[in-house]
């Protein structure tokens, strides 16, 4: 007659509880890592934005220049020569989301007033009829900073 083991190997299902724990804190690990970084990456994207808008004034101040061979000294009247001739785009404030046009009521872009503005506004500023500089603010109403220097967009 054969003999049997009572040496039978039960077989293991799922997990312990310690392999359980090292998957979660590996998990809240990677998490607080990447949710830092994904908030930087909003906001960064809302500043480039502001930047792309800083570039769809630009193209009207200089489609303005063109028809009057100077360029406005504020922005209303930069918004009433465009919707003469439908040039003024609808564009939208990354950081209030409201849209509109350039002009009143003011949305998007307004006359540069100094180092402090409103969050996501293009701020445009006449300096001579053939000169002028763009500014963007970001979230946190300062001017948006590109190395370490204010980032402009002007014509010279």
């Amino acid at each position: 007659m054969k003999q049997y083991s009572m040496n039978v190997k039960l077989k293991k299902n799922g997990f312990t509880v310690l392999e359980a724990l090292t998957i979660v804190l590996i998990i809240t690990i990677l998490a607080l890592i990447a949710i830092p970084n994904f908030i930087k990456f909003k906001e960064r994207a809302k500043d480039e934005n502001v930047v792309t808008n800083m570039t769809v004034l630009r193209v009207m101040l200089e489609v303005y220049r063109t028809d009057w061979q100077r360029y406005p000294t504020n922005l209303l009247e930069l918004g009433v020569e465009a919707n003469k001739k439908s040039y003024n785009k609808q564009v939208r404030n990354p950081y209030s989301n409201m849209i509109g046009n350039v002009g009143m009521p003011a949305t998007w872009a307004m006359e540069f007033i100094g180092e402090i503005g409103q969050p996501g506004f293009v701020a445009y500023q006449y300096i001579e009829p053939v000169k002028y500089y763009l500014f963007g603010y970001d979230a946190e109403s300062r001017l948006i900073k590109r190395n370490g220097k204010v980032f402009i967009l002007s014509n010279g």
